[in-house]
């Protein structure tokens, strides 16, 4: 790759490291309907939700443009699940998932375009598809404090 026009007389652009990675597990695509995404969206926009735990965080989780991750686990290890949609109100974040089980310990991480991410725990309860996760913990996923306790 080093030898492409792009980057052969370049000193700044040159492929430095190179990795290789290994698939271990897919999970099955999932969708949701664009009804559901908007009504998500107007309810954290519109209702002006209230964030009080920790405003800067929960925004961060009720952005449609972020990766959001959904962990529990399981006799065989840790299970992940992506969430497209959130609905922030006070201590608890509301989605849907259908993966997700009855009731739990679980984690939820986001992370946004701008270089920010968080990871929240707590209690997850399911019924009809509609999750609940009832924030306890909140911590810091990127700099300047990886891994901080935040709540």
């Amino acid at each position: 790759m080093n030898n492409t026009t792009l980057f052969k007389y370049n000193a700044y652009t040159g492929v430095r490291s190179a990795g290789l990675i290994s698939i271990e597990s897919v999970t099955r695509n999932q969708s949701i309907a664009k009804i559901i995404m908007a009504a998500s969206y107007l309810a954290n926009t519109i209702k002006k939700a209230d964030f009080s735990l920790n405003p800067t965080v929960m925004e961060k989780f009720a952005r449609l443009q972020s990766v959001k991750a959904l962990t529990w686990m399981t006799d065989q290890g840790p299970e992940i699940s992506p969430v497209t949609t959130i609905q922030v109100d006070h201590n608890t974040m509301e989605f849907y998932n259908h993966d997700c089980p009855a009731q739990c310990q679980a984690a939820l991480a986001v992370i946004t375009m701008d270089p920010v991410s968080y990871q929240v725990k707590g209690s997850l309860k399911r019924q009809k598809g509609k999750c609940s996760l009832k924030v306890e913990e909140i911590y810091s996923g990127g700099l300047p404090l990886p891994g901080q306790r935040i709540l």
